[in-house]
């Protein structure tokens, strides 16, 4: 059975956590995790989001991002994450 759509409405307020599988490390280096957090930053001013905050760690990131206006249907469907994983190869 197919989980109910999210609420999304301007203004929300969205926790995004990731994580490797087995925790296996997201980030290769620090330099990988910096090209991230570039590609994030451009992301947030593309779409006019506030970024509450955010934790990166080798197998982790978690971020808080408050879309003023319900622009955050690109990043639900997993496209953005996509393209940096294939951009970063």
């Amino acid at each position: 059975m197919a989980r109910p759509l999210r609420i999304a409405f301007a203004g929300a307020l969205y926790q995004v956590t990731s994580r490797g599988d087995r925790r296996e490390a997201i980030f290769e280096d620090d330099e990988d995790r910096d090209r991230f957090l570039g590609v994030l930053a451009e992301v947030v001013e593309r779409y006019n989001w506030v970024c509450q905050s955010i934790g990166t760690r080798i197998c982790l990131i978690r971020l808080s991002v408050r879309d003023p206006a319900d622009s955050c249907a690109p990043w639900r469907s997993g496209s953005g994450a996509c393209a940096y994983r294939s951009s970063s190869s």
